[in-house]
């Protein structure tokens, strides 16, 4: 079986717009919501071929629900 030529960066981000459409429910519209983000605070940002750096991912993602918790208790304190 022969290898799959690698997709280019445009292809691969049209193919990765058609997958998260294709899901149609909440899922597909926070996936979206979260790619945005992303480039938005990394325009050039490319998967292909990068190592992520686990332990900083999972402490950026521990700081969000941190941020996400307290400014829901902050909410749900002043409806009361």
């Amino acid at each position: 079986m022969a290898a799959k030529p690698a997709a280019s960066g445009a292809a691969a981000s049209k193919n990765i717009t058609k997958k998260i459409r294709e899901l149609g429910d909440w899922r597909g519209e926070m996936l979206a919501y979260i790619r945005r983000l992303i480039h938005a605070a990394d325009p050039q940002i490319h998967r292909e071929g990068e190592k992520l750096n686990e332990a900083a991912f999972k402490e950026m993602i521990r700081s969000a629900v941190a941020a996400n918790s307290i400014a829901r208790a902050r909410r749900k304190s002043s409806k009361k």
